[in-house]
C-alpha cells in the first residue's frame, strides 16, 4: 500500500484520492480474484493493460521470490513463530513500534476523498495493485508447492487466503 501510494502521488494523483483508491482497491481486486481467479481478475482490465500487469507481475516475482522464501524458511524452522512468541512476550513491542511507525506515513496521514470510485476504476487505476496480486498468489503457490506442501492446499492458501485479508 505504501509503495503504491507513493507512486501514485510521484505521477501527480492526488493524496486523498490515492489513499481511497488502495484501500478500497485491496478488497475490490481481491473479491474478484476470489470469484475467479487470477483470470477474472486480469479480465477486468483493457488488453494493454493486462500486457502492463503481466510484465510488472515478472519483474515483481524476480524481486521478492528471495523474500519469499525466506519467509518460508523461516515458517518451517519455527523462526517465524518463536519471534512472534517472543514479541507477545514483550508486550508486542516490535509489532506496535511497527504500527507507530507505519501510522505516521503519507498513506496512513493523507486527508478523506469524499468522491466516489466506481467498481471498474479501483482496475482501471489499480494495475500496479493487481500486478503486486498476481505476483504474491503465483509466488506463495510456488514457494509453498517447492517447500513440498500439496499443490491442492498451497493453491487454498495462496489464492483463497489473501480475499480475507485483503478484508480486514
Amino acid at each position: 500500500s505504501l509503495l503504491c501510494f507513493d507512486k501514485l502521488v510521484e505521477e501527480g494523483t492526488d493524496p486523498a484520492y490515492a489513499e481511497k483508491l488502495i484501500q478500497f482497491g485491496w478488497e475490490t481486486i481481491t473479491e474478484a480474484l476470489k470469484q475467479g481467479g487470477i483470470t477474472l481478475m486480469m479480465d477486468r482490465l483493457s488488453n494493454p493493460a493486462k500486457l502492463r500487469a503481466y510484465a510488472l507481475s515478472e519483474q515483481l516475482k524476480e524481486i521478492m521470490a528471495p523474500l519469499f522464501q525466506k519467509h518460508m524458511d523461516d515458517i518451517i524452522s519455527g523462526e517465524f513463530s518463536s519471534g512472534m512468541m517472543a514479541d507477545w512476550a514483550n508486550d508486542d513491542k516490535k509489532l506496535l513500534t511497527w504500527r507507530e511507525e507505519t501510522g505516521k506515513t503519507a498513506f496512513e496521514t493523507a486527508p478523506q476523498y469524499e468522491g466516489k470510485i466506481g467498481e471498474q476504476e479501483y482496475f482501471d487505476k489499480g494495475v500496479l495493485m493487481i500486478a503486486m496480486v498476481k505476483a504474491g498468489v503465483e509466488l506463495a503457490f510456488e514457494t509453498m508447492v517447492d517447500s513440498g506442501i500439496i499443490e491442492e492446499s498451497a493453491y487454498y492458501e495462496s489464492l483463497h487466503e489473501l480475499p480475507l485479508i485483503a478484508n480486514t
